[in-house]
This record gives C-alpha cells, sequence and structure tokens, in this order.
C-alpha cells in the first residue's frame, strides 16, 4: 500500500485598534489532498509430489497436479481525496467597566469543497452569526443563527435557517455559593435550537 498525505492551513486575523478597539477580522484557508494505493501481486506455480528417488539420488516426481502456473498483478483500491476550506470572519468584544457587562458578537462566512477520485465535487456553505451576553459573568445570554447549505439536497431545498438559544446561570458566583468549600464552580444552561 502506498499513502502520500498533505495537509496544509494559512490563516490570519487583524486586531483593530483605537476606536475599533475589540473589532477583529480574519480568514483562513485549509487544503488537504490524499491518495491511497494498494498493489498486489501473486505467483502461482505447478505443484507436483515427490515419489522418491531413481537409484543416482535423483527425486523422483509425479505428474502436474496442477497446471496454473501464470503470474498475476494487480492494482486496486486506488483512491484520492481532495479538500479544500476557506473561512472568514468578524468579530467584536465588548467589555463594559468592572466587567458588569460583556458582550461578544460574531460572524462567520464557511464553505467547504470535497473532490473524491471523479466524482462530481461535494461541497457544504453557511453563514452564520452569534451573540453572546453575560451579566456580572453570572448570567448568560447567547444567541445564533446559521444559513447552511449542502449539495446534497436538491436545488431550491439546499440552504436552511437554523436558530438557536441558550440561557445560563451561573450559581457559583452567587454570594450564598462563593464561599463554599464544596462546590467551585456549578452552572445550570438551558437550550433549544433547530
Amino acid at each position: 500500500a502506498t499513502n502520500r498525505v498533505v495537509n496544509s492551513s494559512l490563516s490570519g486575523a487583524y486586531h483593530f485598534q483605537g476606536a475599533l478597539k475589540g473589532l477583529s477580522i480574519g480568514a483562513r484557508y485549509a487544503y488537504d489532498n490524499i491518495w491511497h494505493t494498494v498493489q498486489s501481486f501473486s505467483k502461482k506455480f505447478a505443484v507436483q509430489e515427490i515419489l522418491g528417488q531413481d537409484p543416482d539420488g535423483t527425486p523422483l516426481y509425479s505428474d502436474l497436479l496442477g497446471q496454473d502456473t501464470q503470474l498475476s498483478y494487480s492494482i486496486g483500491n486506488d483512491a484520492q481525496v481532495r479538500h479544500e476550506h476557506f473561512e472568514a470572519f468578524l468579530r467584536y468584544k465588548l467589555f463594559g467597566r468592572t466587567d458588569i457587562h460583556s458582550l461578544d458578537a460574531m460572524a462567520v462566512y464557511h464553505q467547504d469543497k470535497q473532490y473524491t477520485n471523479s466524482a462530481e465535487p461535494y461541497g457544504t456553505q453557511y453563514l452564520a452569526a452569534r451573540l453572546n451576553y453575560a451579566y456580572k459573568q453570572r448570567y448568560l445570554a447567547d444567541f445564533s443563527v446559521s444559513y447552511s447549505g449542502s449539495e446534497e439536497f436538491a436545488e431550491g431545498n439546499r440552504f436552511e435557517w437554523f436558530p438557536a438559544l441558550s440561557l445560563g446561570w451561573i450559581l457559583s458566583e452567587e454570594k450564598f455559593l462563593k464561599d463554599s468549600k464544596t462546590v467551585d464552580f456549578l452552572k445550570l444552561r438551558a437550550s433549544a435550537g433547530l
């Protein structure tokens, strides 16, 4: 068997300063290529039985028990998979005074394309947004939505909206548990999504 694997990734981000502090943009591109092949060889020989020896000590053989003397060679299970990935994001993190309020918002564009041997390429794509809010690092709210699609589905039905909402409460940050020697972290969380 022979394998060749190439994995590569290139990414970059820029973090703004001054009036736009907290804002960052970035992108990532990855390329993977996997090639796998199996070569098999087989050789079959004619078989005879040794019956004994003649007076000179030369072995005496029976007639051929099998006539298959051909050499066979095959190459099989060739596979090549190429995967391309691209992603770009815009992110904004805002922290209020003394960490009373914190806000983290992000938008992401993502696409994948996979090529397998000579088959048609298969792709997925989505645009997603996420908003995280925390009050006093105790009360949490997360909202996300994506508009995602796949070439696996028929045209006209390839994309759909997928929203999700999550609420959290970190009880271990409350006064009644803050000094507990038994519980160092306790969080309740409820979420729903499509």
